[in-house]
């Protein structure tokens, strides 16, 4: 589940993380990201004979040499759906209360809600039609 930046906070402060530890966690992210980011151009790669590992990465000029000894271009990540950051609806009420704090419920809107109440509230049908 994606989370924005005021959902992970919010989930991490119910839990006692403190700064430093979010901090920390924040750090790695962008460590690999920035590592990532630094290749510019390489092309991602796996092999069938390797199951669940992360893709190769490779020049593009060394592409073709890997691909007649059977490897193949890693998939596209899949696009996320809009509304994609949900919760999943059995998520316990502790997700459902971080989520809907970070999607401009307050503690007090959310005090006395069941977890159905605050998940409801997020899913509801909006193209229901109202008489």
């Amino acid at each position: 589940m994606d989370k924005s930046l005021s959902d992970a906070i919010a989930v991490a402060g119910h839990y006692g993380l403190t700064d430093g530890e979010i901090a920390s966690a924040v750090e790695a992210a962008t460590a690999a990201k920035r590592a990532d980011s630094e290749r510019p151009g390489l092309v991602a790669l796996v092999h069938p004979d390797l199951p669940g590992r992360p893709p190769y990465l490779t020049d593009p000029d060394a592409v073709e040499v890997y691909l007649r000894s059977g490897w193949q271009r890693a998939p596209e990540p899949e696009p996320e759906l809009a509304g994609g950051d949900l919760p999943k609806g059995n998520a316990s009420r502790d997700e459902w209360w971080a989520y809907a704090l970070g999607h401009g419920l307050t503690e007090e809107d959310v005090a006395s809600l069941s977890r159905d109440e605050i998940r409801d509230h997020f899913t509801r049908d909006t193209d229901e039609e109202t008489p």
